[in-house]
C-alpha cells in the first residue's frame, strides 16, 4: 500500500498551511456602486466572474467604501422585482468579508462559512482597500490538489 506522501496527501492540516496570498486572484472586477445592474451583469458575464466589487462615488473621490454584489444577490434581486436600471449600491453587500495575504485557507472557509459567503476580499496589510478575491471554488481547487482520497475508499477508486 502507498503512504500518504506516495497519494500526494500533504496532511489533514493543510488548509492551515497554504495562505492567501498563495490563492487568491490577484485585482479584481470593480464598478461605482452607482453602476445600473445591467453593468453589473455585463462585467460579470465578459469577465466570467461570480461577484463585481462595487466601490464609492468616483465622482466625490470616495473610493473608501466598498461592496461586494455576487452573482445570486444579482438574481436574487432581479427575482424580488429590481430593474437592470437599479444600482450596485442598493443590492451591495457593504459588510464585506476580508482577509489578508498571510491568513490561513482555514480562515477562509471559516469566515465564508459564518458569513454565508462566497467570496471575500483579500486587503493588504495596513489597507482598506482590496487587492484581490478569493472564492469558494479557490478553496476547493486547493482541497483538489492536496487531499487525495485513498484507492479504497470507494467504488470509483482506482489502484
Amino acid at each position: 500500500m502507498r503512504s500518504h506522501e506516495q497519494l500526494g496527501v500533504v496532511s489533514e492540516h493543510a488548509i492551515d498551511r497554504i495562505r492567501v496570498d498563495q490563492v487568491m486572484h490577484d485585482g479584481f472586477i470593480g464598478c461605482p456602486l452607482e453602476a445600473p445592474l445591467s453593468e453589473v451583469a455585463r462585467l460579470m458575464a465578459d469577465h466570467r466572474v461570480h461577484c463585481v466589487v462595487g466601490f464609492g462615488d468616483m465622482a466625490e473621490d470616495d473610493t473608501c467604501l466598498w461592496g461586494v454584489v455576487s452573482d445570486l444577490d444579482l438574481v436574487s434581486a432581479l427575482a424580488g422585482g429590481a430593474s437592470a436600471a437599479t444600482s450596485a449600491g442598493q443590492i451591495a453587500t457593504t459588510a464585506v468579508a476580508i482577509v489578508r495575504p498571510h491568513d490561513s485557507l482555514r480562515q477562509v472557509a471559516e469566515i465564508m462559512k459564518d458569513r454565508g459567503t462566497t467570496h471575500v476580499l483579500v486587503v493588504a496589510e495596513g489597507s482598506d482597500r482590496p487587492i484581490g478575491v478569493v472564492s469558494t471554488l479557490d478553496v476547493a481547487a486547493q482541497v483538489a490538489r492536496y487531499h487525495v482520497v485513498e484507492p479504497s475508499a470507494g467504488p470509483a477508486a482506482e489502484e
